[in-house]
């Protein structure tokens, strides 16, 4: 219901963009939780959408956490046809969001710089 309000919006409106990113983060939350009922060959194509939409949305959590998702999967794949597809979706990710994983580790190192300077303190 949310997403077809957002799609009401004038693409001259200037909350058009802020509308498209509500309507791809209901659209990864609907995948995330369909994801979770579904078996074999609809499970990794709901996780190939999860893995899309949480790139265009370039926040750093959403594909962290998608990221975690397909490692979780590729470590317990049970076919070779599985384990590559799950690769493919893996160095998809990567290779299209670079920026957003550096920024993504840049944080983390700040995180660990900070967390190590207040022990020390």
């Amino acid at each position: 219901m949310a997403v077809s309000e957002f799609r009401k919006i004038n693409k001259r409106s200037p909350d058009y963009e802020k509308a498209q990113y509500h309507i791809k983060y209901a659209l990864f939350s609907l995948s995330q939780d369909r994801y979770q009922e579904l078996k074999g060959e609809e499970r990794l194509d709901s996780l190939w959408s999860m893995t899309k939409t949480a790139a265009e949305l370039g926040e750093s959590d959403i594909l962290k956490s998608t990221l975690e998702t397909v490692g979780y999967e590729l470590e317990n794949s049970s076919t070779a046809g599985e384990a590559e597809e799950l690769l493919k979706m893996l160095m998809k990710t990567v290779k299209n969001q670079r920026e957003t994983i550096k920024i993504l580790l840049l944080k983390h190192k700040i995180f660990r710089l900070r967390r190590a300077k207040h022990v020390k303190s």
